[in-house]
């Protein structure tokens, strides 16, 4: 008989799968707008459902910023600058030589020239396989990490 005077209380019966992890992100009230757009076509009645599925089937596309490939592009476009600005003057210098000074001395000036201008050339060309190769490791880096499909997110009905 007690156990009959006893009420008994039920719970919640438990998900098979409970989502227990909250992710919180901000929106500008251009992004807002564009999002609430979006899930008004969606057609989907709640907007947590409207995030998985657009995670899940257009992806995520990580961005990884590399701190010594930005130095490096930084360093080579100063590089790129400094050679631009020889070859601007490359023309001045060689105006000036015969103009300012005797043929022999300006053609004495000019061989030293030619031997600088080659040693920059040859600088280049390092510049560029060096360059190259870096793209590739780098290359290789990024094809790795581009786009992860979310497959988890899709929901299971």
């Amino acid at each position: 008989m007690e156990k009959q005077n006893k009420t008994i209380k039920r719970k919640r019966k438990p998900k098979a799968n409970p989502r227990k992890n909250k992710f919180v992100f901000q929106l500008d009230k251009y992004e807002k707008m564009e999002f609430e757009r979006q899930f008004e076509i969606s057609g989907f009645s709640t907007k947590a459902d409207f995030i998985r599925d657009a995670l899940s089937k257009r992806g995520v596309k990580i961005v990884i910023h590399y701190k010594s490939v930005t130095n490096f592009y930084i360093r080579l476009t100063s590089f790129h600058s400094q050679f631009r600005t020889i070859a601007m003057g490359y023309n001045q210098v060689l105006s000036h030589l015969f103009k300012y000074f005797s043929e022999r001395n300006a053609k004495l000036m000019l061989a030293k020239l030619e031997k600088q201008t080659i040693e920059l050339i040859r600088m280049q060309q390092e510049i560029r396989k060096a360059t190259s190769e870096f793209e590739r490791k780098m290359e290789d880096t990024y094809t790795e990490k581009k786009i992860i499909k979310m497959d988890f997110l899709k929901s299971k009905k």
